[in-house]
């Protein structure tokens, strides 16, 4: 668990990017399913189709709205924006 950087939700999978590995690891399971499976409080959504680590962020661009995750840059909507700045403060 403390291995997942970013779970992408595509085409009803979950593509989970894990730390050390290349690549990513597909599995067809529901995301709140899968939140809660994972019961952490380190994950966070801050798009409609992607879920953070957040033990993992190096960077958050305000003005672009997207978080940088090592070579990994992932959008950050308006809906779930503040709620990523609550969490970095």
């Amino acid at each position: 668990m403390g291995e997942i950087k970013v779970i992408e939700i595509r085409d009803k999978l979950c593509l989970i990017t894990l730390l050390n590995r290349k690549g990513t690891i597909s599995i067809r399971f529901g995301l709140s399913d899968l939140l809660n499976e994972l019961n952490s409080t380190s994950f966070l959504k801050v798009h409609r189709s992607y879920v953070i680590n957040e033990d993992y962020i190096d960077s958050f661009d305000i003005t672009l709205s997207q978080v940088e995750l090592g070579k990994m840059i992932v959008p950050v909507s308006r809906t779930f924006k503040e709620d990523l700045l609550k969490r970095l403060k």
